[in-house]
């Protein structure tokens, strides 16, 4: 079993137009794209098929299957190499050809489209278990929003049901107006007096977060500076 490529792409579906344009090609059976690594030694070959991805590695010398990076115990700086440069390759297509694929709520789903034709932002994984992930401007790079998964008990209810929850940024004379501890709550794992946070279950309206969204990535881009009236 392939336990590098099951946690590469386990939270991650394929984006067919990112696919091609990567350089897939598709056949009978899936979509495909073949390339080589290590400076020609080994030819690896990267399958799409109902959205699962699978691939094999070939020795070029040889035209055998080469499966010894799949082996936890082996060791040694040449099966390492071939284990970095298939690992590193597949890290490169998940980045540029799939989108994540965790979040399951229809408004989170929503969100996840609003940001992407709006801005031009994917989500960026940046923890191990990838329950929780980030959009953050481009020109600046800083954060204008969180989404998570987290347990409604944490939030302050009364359940241990897992919730899927958005985190934006809001000025806090605002936040102090419209934070009401039942639609719009103080943030989680944030500061809590310049994020807020969202279950997206439906309770708040997508429009409504969307304008939320537009202020939180507004508060994210780069500060005017305040000039002095100097007068005539």
């Amino acid at each position: 079993m392939d336990q590098i490529i099951q946690r590469v792409f386990r939270y991650r579906s394929p984006d067919p137009a990112k696919l091609e344009a990567f350089g897939f090609s598709g056949e009978a059976d899936g979509r495909y794209y073949e390339t080589e690594i290590l400076d020609g030694q080994f030819r690896v070959r990267v399958r799409v098929c109902d959205n699962a991805f699978s691939a094999c590695i070939t020795d070029c010398e040889t035209d055998e299957p080469y499966t010894l990076h799949l082996v936890e115990s082996a060791e040694g700086s040449f099966v390492g190499g071939v284990r970095s440069a298939y690992e590193a390759l597949l890290e490169k297509i998940a980045a540029q050809c799939c989108y994540g694929d965790i979040f399951k709520s229809a408004v989170s789903k929503a969100v996840i489209s609003v940001i992407r034709e709006k801005y031009g932002d994917e989500l960026e994984f940046l923890w191990d278990d990838e329950d929780a992930a980030i959009w953050r401007r481009k020109d600046t790079g800083k954060w204008y929003g969180v989404l998570m998964t987290v347990s409604r008990r944490k939030l302050g209810f009364d359940s241990d049901e897992i919730a899927e929850v958005i985190d934006l940024k809001m000025l806090p004379e605002e936040l102090e107006r419209r934070v009401d501890g039942v639609r719009i709550l103080r943030g989680y794992h944030m500061n809590k007096n310049h994020w807020i946070s969202i279950v997206t279950d439906g309770s708040v309206p997508l429009g409504e977060i969307e304008e939320l969204i537009e202020k939180s990535y507004s508060l994210a881009g780069k500060k005017v500076k305040k000039t002095k009236n100097l007068g005539a």
